[in-house]
């Protein structure tokens, strides 16, 4: 999978300072989980969201409903392996998936990762959970035909230039 950053997690990893509304964001295993959510519509994401509030505020923002969703902890980083030519930091971490069920959902389109606000992924104040980098999918996906893996092995998510 391909993550586009977004551009607050950008400068607020990089400034190193919790000036960006709740960056930098600590991958480590200290502190709150890393979370995903799945939108159904949307516009093209804007790079200029700052708080996951920001990503699903919006009219044509929707997040996926139906059987066996919910919003998931991502879990088994690895943070910052270094690639040999120390262009890029690869970011390993376990796979996340929804059972299938006939009640399900057919229409997931974006992929959104966060940082939550609380110890718990699904209870959080939304107004202050950083969003890290998003995800577009080729084409709609869901649970209703099968289970519903999504592959996040050894995923580079952003390249140091």
């Amino acid at each position: 999978m391909a993550w586009v950053m977004y551009r607050n997690f950008k400068n607020g990893q990089l400034a190193g300072d919790d000036i960006h509304a709740g960056y930098p964001v600590d991958f480590g295993t200290g502190g709150n989980p890393i979370g995903l959510l799945l939108l159904v519509t949307g516009s093209a994401i804007d790079q200029a969201d700052v708080t996951l509030q920001d990503v699903v505020a919006g009219a044509s923002d929707t997040e996926v409903t139906g059987t066996n969703y919910a919003r998931k902890a991502i879990t088994s980083i690895v943070d910052g392996i270094v690639s040999t030519d120390n262009t890029a930091i690869t970011t390993a971490m376990a796979d996340i998936s929804y059972a299938q069920s006939d009640s399900g959902f057919t229409t997931a389109k974006y992929a959104i990762m966060y940082k939550s606000n609380t110890a718990s992924i699904g209870s959080e104040t939304t107004a202050s959970c950083p969003v890290i980098a998003s995800y577009t999918f080729a084409s709609s996906i869901g649970n209703v035909a099968g289970a519903l893996s999504l592959d996040f092995t050894a995923s580079t998510l952003f390249t140091l230039a």
